[in-house]
């Protein structure tokens, strides 16, 4: 499959319609604007890189990758038994060291959760772009650096 970014001076419904309806990732009609350009391709990568690292998509992450809002802009109690309180202490974790790769088991110290805690909110945050993560080797969280995206 591939990806086409189409920059064209058609501005006719009918062609973009079609290019829409062809799969193109996104329609840029000339003169076309750095800044415009840049957040296409910056959507582009974060798709990408969500294709590579996630497994399994939920509504929220499929919502963040398409620019779309969330219906619901705060987590629930019952979103995947995610907590907000702990999910804010993981991410004050990762602003406070926003260019720091950490170990998973650095993050479950740090946050003060047990590991199969952890691995849950973790999954949350890679499905959600707050993090990547980098297999060592063997299994993804038994050996791995997570990432803020920041670093990146």
């Amino acid at each position: 499959m591939c990806s086409v970014i189409f920059i064209t001076a058609a501005s006719d419904m009918q062609t973009c319609s079609h290019a829409m309806r062809s799969g193109a990732f996104d329609y840029l009609i000339k003169p076309v604007f750095f800044q415009r350009l840049h957040a296409s391709l910056e959507r582009f990568m974060r798709f990408i890189h969500t294709v590579q690292q996630v497994k399994v998509v939920d509504q929220h992450a499929l919502d963040r990758l398409f620019n779309l809002p969330a219906a619901e802009a705060s987590i629930t109690p019952s979103t995947k038994g995610i907590e907000p309180q702990t999910l804010e202490r993981i991410k004050n974790l990762f602003a406070e060291h926003p260019d720091t790769a950490m170990s998973v088991e650095e993050v479950v110290e740090n946050v003060g959760i047990s590991k199969t805690t952890g691995r849950r909110y973790l999954e949350y945050c890679v499905e959600s772009g707050l993090i990547s993560v980098e297999m060592l080797y063997g299994n993804i969280w038994s050996s791995a650096k997570v990432i803020p995206q920041s670093a990146r």
